[in-house]
C-alpha cells in the first residue's frame, strides 16, 4: 500500500494537505513528509486538532482556546445588588 505525503507549513506546522504520488504525480507541493495510511486516517478523524512541530516533525495537539462567556444582564444585576447589600450591611 502506498504511503501518503503530507504537506505542512514550515513556520506554523499547520497541515496543508495529503497527496499520493500515484494520483498527484509531480504536482505535490513541498515540504512534505511521508506518513502511513493509519496516520492519514488519524489526521482525518482529528481534522484541525493537530499540527506538525516544524523542528521535530512530530505531531502535536493544537491548544484550544475556549472563550469565557460574558455574564448575562440578569447575572450582572444580581451581582451588583448583592455587592450593594453587602456594603450597606443589609
Amino acid at each position: 500500500m502506498e504511503n501518503y505525503l503530507m504537506n505542512y507549513d514550515t513556520v506554523t506546522g499547520d497541515i496543508k494537505g495529503f497527496y499520493l504520488k500515484s494520483i498527484h504525480g509531480d504536482n505535490i507541493p513541498t515540504p512534505t513528509i511521508e506518513i502511513t495510511s493509519d496516520k492519514h486516517n488519524f489526521y482525518m478523524q482529528n481534522n484541525g486538532l493537530y499540527r506538525l512541530n516544524p523542528t521535530t516533525l512530530e505531531d502535536e495537539l493544537i491548544p484550544v482556546i475556549v472563550a469565557i462567556p460574558e455574564p448575562t444582564l440578569e447575572e450582572r444585576t444580581e451581582a451588583l445588588e448583592s455587592a450593594i447589600s453587602a456594603l450597606m450591611g443589609v
